[in-house]
């Protein structure tokens, strides 16, 4: 049976983390979402949580650029996919447009609540399938409609990559891993000015404590969030 809320007790912070490190990399030893060996993973702090979505959360100044415009939608979309869906960030960055809108061609922009992500290297080649939430499907739909009214994908329909170039419009660029860590880390020191310089992983490592917590220290539900086709429902965070 499923554990719930009601017959699992919440576990310590220490062994949540302890439990999401091993589960998030396959071993206890610190890696990053690009497998690549590097420091202990860091939460965000509350005061840098509280940052982080005033910046996001804010209007764009009269005077901002549409590259500036896009940048900042692009931005509040990917780390709330990344920080409420604890989805790594090489899952974010293979994810398409049409694998998260209910219908590409249609004129207005619906963002699916459970997505099944097609099989790719990033996640090993088989379907992965996770649930988003309610601030998340607002930002998608926000940053794919600024995309199609601006051309950015070079067409009206919502295909191709999910994440694209701002250096590339209308010409269906993906945007890359270095690119997506840079606009966070500029992000980081120019706008939220937080209290340090956190990394992508941190931001998932984050959104994992909270749903094991919210799982009620379950770890079969986080462990099957990080398999391909798993074919579970997660506890969406509205």
């Amino acid at each position: 049976m499923t554990a719930t809320f009601l017959d699992v007790p919440l576990w310590g912070a220490s062994t949540c983390q302890s439990v999401v490190e091993f589960i998030a990399t396959g071993t206890r030893g610190p890696m990053t979402g690009q497998g690549r060996p590097s420091c202990a993973r860091l939460l965000l702090e509350p005061a840098d949580q509280t940052r982080i979505v005033r910046v996001l959360e804010r209007p764009p100044a009269a005077d901002a650029t549409i590259w500036d415009r896009f940048t900042a939608l692009r931005t509040r979309a990917f780390v709330y996919l990344l920080w409420d869906g604890a989805v790594r960030t090489r899952t974010a960055l293979a994810l398409n447009a049409e694998e998260v809108v209910k219908s590409p061609e249609a004129s207005s922009v619906s963002v699916v609540g459970y997505v099944v992500q097609r099989p790719c290297d990033a996640n090993r080649f088989r379907e992965l399938h996770f649930a988003m939430s309610a601030r998340t499907r607002k930002s998608l739909a926000d940053y794919l409609r600024f995309v199609r009214r601006e051309a950015w994908l070079g067409s009206t329909e919502l295909r191709g990559p999910l994440f694209l170039s701002a250096r590339h419009r209308g010409l269906t660029r993906r945007l890359s891993g270095r690119a997506a860590l840079h606009t966070w880390h500029e992000f980081l020191r120019k706008e939220a000015k937080t209290s340090r310089l956190y990394q992508l992983d941190d931001v998932v490592y984050t959104g994992m404590i909270a749903f094991l917590e919210a799982a009620g220290g379950d770890t079969t539900l986080l462990s099957a969030h990080f398999q391909p086709d798993s074919g579970w429902r997660s506890p969406v965070r509205e």
